[in-house]
């Protein structure tokens, strides 16, 4: 309960009370569908960015917004059902990733449920292609791993929505594979039960290059982010982001307050380190599949130039999870580890709260739209113009 208790406070009620739109949540608003043209161009063209993320305009058009409107708050609240759905999702499919044992599972769902990462999909409409992508995601390595007879077909279809979520879903048929090599299924076996996946995929590249002429990353002047390199100082970024998700305390405001506040957050990556050898010796083939699915999950990210983010690892937890129920051998051990983590993702989190681009776009907006509203009484106008002021990558 305590673990139940932990993640309420920090992905939902940290944020309830002061949460608004951030400026990626209002995006949503300006690209709703309002014909059978715009409808389809959404699900057979790239979007604005040079992404294909149809389901996520279709999910938010047709569902969020005539629920909620513009009222902010059960955006947030939809949001961390969602967010708190998947985990528990992903917690089944590490369930029987270790060979339903019991006591690896618990202390992998601790890692997952508390993660800091979680704070991010929480964090209203924002990450809607996340909440979609992950909800279906898991949904069909479920189907894959339990295998229920006449069940089957789904997988493939679960697999489609996941992919019209969003791009990094590909991934899926390798992940699925590697977890049934790892239940002791033989490669060919692994690799006929995943065939419809296999196919899916297939057929989703070749939709790909189509609807992009030809082309594998964003032309010049679409979306710089999109605009691939691979090099050290990447790799380096790639390393500095992963900090939340293995429960870094990157809380530097405490830094303040505690004279060798830095000295102490450094020093947690000793037993950090330690986790994954200890974790390697434990279970060497287990361990080592969460660090595979850890690198899979990462390539659909590993040229962006964006700096990368949280959420960018958000795939890989299970991975990590697995990774860290390794390394403890008894309950003993996780009752100790469980309210450190528990503590490290409440510092954590109080910085997210603080500093995030997600929180401080929310404020930002908030105050914007008070100003707007001010503009609007006195002036008498009905509506107004936002004026791009030399940004060029401005929506």
């Amino acid at each position: 309960m305590g673990v139940v208790a932990v993640q309420f406070l920090c992905f939902y009620w940290w944020s309830a009370e002061s949460y608004y739109f951030s400026g990626d949540a209002l995006y949503y608003f300006s690209r709703q569908i309002h014909s059978l043209p715009e409808l389809t161009s959404r699900f057979l063209s790239v979007d604005e960015l040079y992404q294909y993320r149809p389901l996520t305009y279709v999910f938010f058009t047709f569902v969020l917004l005539p629920l909620f409107g513009n009222n902010p708050y059960p955006y947030h609240a939809t949001a961390y059902v969602f967010s708190t759905v998947n985990a528990v999702l992903a917690c089944a499919c590490v369930y029987d990733w270790v060979g339903r044992k019991r006591q690896l599972a618990l202390f992998a769902a601790v890692f997952l449920l508390l993660n800091p990462v979680q704070y991010f999909p929480s964090f209203g409409p924002t990450y809607i292609d996340h909440w979609l992508s992950s909800f279906f995601y898991f949904l069909t390595l479920l189907i894959v791993f339990r295998n229920p007879s006449g069940m089957s077909v789904l997988a493939p279809i679960t697999f489609i929505l996941a992919l019209l979520s969003k791009e990094h879903s590909v991934v899926l048929p390798v992940h699925a594979v590697l977890v049934l090599v790892v239940l002791n299924i033989p490669l060919r076996e692994a690799l006929r039960r995943t065939r419809n996946l296999w196919i899916v995929v297939a057929a989703f590249v070749v939709f790909q290059f189509v609807i992009r002429e030809g082309m594998v990353f964003a032309p010049l002047g679409t979306n710089p982010n999109l605009q691939f390199s691979l090099s050290a100082t990447r790799i380096l970024e790639l390393l500095q982001a992963a900090k939340p998700a293995v429960f870094y305390p990157e809380n530097y405001l405490m830094d303040e307050t505690i004279v060798i506040g830095r000295l102490i957050r450094l020093a947690v990556l000793l037993p950090l380190s330690a986790v994954v050898v200890i974790a390697l010796k434990r279970r060497p083939r287990l361990a080592l599949s969460g660090i595979v699915w850890l690198i899979f999950s990462l390539v659909p990210v590993l040229f962006l130039r964006q700096p990368p983010a949280p959420r960018h690892f958000h795939l890989g937890l299970p991975g990590l999870a697995i990774l860290f129920a390794c390394a403890f051998p008894t309950w003993r051990t996780m009752m100790i580890a469980t309210p450190a983590f528990a503590l490290l993702t409440i510092t954590n989190v109080h910085l997210y709260a603080r500093v995030s681009w997600v929180a401080e776009g929310a404020r930002l907006t908030k105050t914007y739209s008070s100003r707007v509203s001010t503009l609007l009484e006195h002036t008498g106008r009905s509506s107004f113009y936002v004026v791009n002021g030399g940004d060029p990558h401005f929506y």
